[in-house]
């Protein structure tokens, strides 16, 4: 088969054939714009925190795994789980420790104790606006 042919065999034929690629392009363009989109406000988002907030470098002296859901099944169910770190760090000349909830997906038990396990002793950055120095943040990668 050559290519003309091949390209002709593929091609709608009917009316609402070529309606239903339009349509199915169509829903392929709209996903990518939303991504794209949401990738953008993002992307906005880190850059004002990055300007705006204050920072400063912390150790992570201490990880434990928090509960945050019950998940039902059909086999059982399972506990999702979140991490709080112990960060210490200093702030306006000021030693500060604190517990900080990391703000990640809720995972299995498993999962979070591997990161617990990584995390501690690492070094992370810890952020907070300067008129609510309460709100920090803390980043780990």
């Amino acid at each position: 088969m050559s290519g003309h042919e091949a390209l002709t065999a593929i091609r709608p034929r009917t009316r609402s054939d070529r309606k239903a690629l339009w349509g199915i392009v169509g829903l392929i363009v709209l996903a990518v714009a939303v991504v794209i989109a949401l990738a953008i406000f993002h992307r906005k988002d880190q850059e004002q925190i990055a300007q705006t907030w204050q920072s400063a470098t912390a150790t992570i002296e201490d990880v434990r795994p928090v509960i945050v859901s019950h998940r039902e099944g059909i086999y059982g169910g399972a506990m999702l789980y979140q991490l709080e770190v112990l960060v210490e760090y200093t702030a306006n000349g000021t030693q500060q420790n604190r517990w900080i909830r990391i703000g990640q997906q809720p995972t299995p038990l498993a999962d979070t104790q591997l990161k617990a396990f990584r995390w501690k002793g690492q070094q992370c950055i810890v952020r907070w606006p300067a008129s609510q120095p309460g709100h920090v943040i803390a980043e780990v990668n």
